[in-house]
């Protein structure tokens, strides 16, 4: 139903939203540190090393399919922070990375409005 959609999205923002902010922006501030340090060129490292911490959530939650996971959201977000960071250094807009979530978000709810049944007391 469409509000399950409204429910999740929600749920999902607001626990693993506010995971990867807190958790990924501490990891990444470390992480570029030391890539200006030791590996400045190697972008890909940085997104890697990143994926590491991201799978290190199996810490605490040890199965496989949560490790994978963590592993490709971190990687997910280090390939997004590098993206802006190199639109940025370009005098490059990055509003469309903001935009295009918003917009699929609208549409998979004006979908899920329209094709799936509604619920009501009565039934």
């Amino acid at each position: 139903m469409a509000a399950d959609f409204f429910f999740w999205t929600v749920i999902y923002f607001l626990f693993m939203g506010i995971i990867v902010l807190i958790y990924g922006n501490i990891v990444s501030v470390i992480v570029e540190s030391f890539q200006r340090k030791w590996f400045e060129e190697a972008d890909w490292l940085y997104i890697l090393i990143l994926g590491v911490f991201g799978a290190a959530i199996g810490l605490i939650l040890p199965h496989w399919e949560v490790i994978i996971q963590g592993f490709f959201v971190a990687m997910l977000y280090g390939l997004i922070d590098k993206f802006m960071l190199k639109r940025w250094q370009q005098n490059k807009g990055t509003a469309m990375l903001f935009i295009v979530p918003l917009a699929v978000f609208v549409v998979l709810s004006v979908y899920f409005h329209y094709t799936l049944p509604t619920w009501s007391f009565e039934q």
